[in-house]
């Protein structure tokens, strides 16, 4: 009997092992492995998502929001994994992402307006504000908000270039809850 779950055990591992190894291979590009095409395919359609799931993007804007009143509890509790949301165990960070997704889905894409110089001036400058219905549960965001969607700074230039310099599109928003 201990043979059967050693060798069931090893079977097991050994079939992880391998498709484990085949998802990292095949989410590299061109590499040095040089896997023929049509094993490629056919691991991608058995594999289809690979492990891109586990990050975003890198090229996609970071998301900024502020409230306007210059209020400090209201300010979004991000990121995450900070001592103030207990290193990710306290989920409140985490809603407000969602609750603020959902805010900017409703903003036309003609209220975004394109900034080339600091976004916390391009928002204060700002005079069209867009009025948004937060229909969350409990909402968080509520009042006058400012959003910009940053350009990433390029990795050769995180030295030199400050995030808010960045090109960015911005909007400034009223965001009417009912909080009941």
């Amino acid at each position: 009997m201990k043979n059967k779950v050693t060798i069931f055990f090893l079977l097991v591992s050994g079939l992880f092992t391998v498709l484990f190894s085949f998802s990292i291979i095949f989410a590299l590009n061109a590499n040095v492995l040089g896997v023929s095409p049509e094993l490629e395919s056919k691991v991608v359609r058995a594999m289809p998502q690979g492990w891109g799931f586990f990050s975003k993007d890198a090229r996609d804007p970071m998301i900024v929001a502020y409230p306007l009143n210059d209020n400090k509890e209201e300010e979004l509790q991000w990121p995450n994994n900070t001592i103030k949301n207990m290193i990710g165990l306290n989920r409140y960070g985490r809603a407000q992402g969602i609750e603020l997704g959902s805010i900017i889905s409703e903003i036309p894409n003609s209220k975004f307006v394109e900034c080339e110089q600091d976004y916390k001036n391009c928002i204060v400058k700002q005079e069209d504000i867009t009025e948004i219905d937060n229909v969350n549960k409990n909402p968080t965001i509520c009042d006058q908000w400012g959003i910009a969607l940053l350009d990433p700074v390029p990795w050769a230039w995180a030295d030199s270039v400050n995030e808010s310099d960045m090109a960015s599109i911005i909007t400034k928003v009223d965001v009417k809850c009912s909080k009941t």
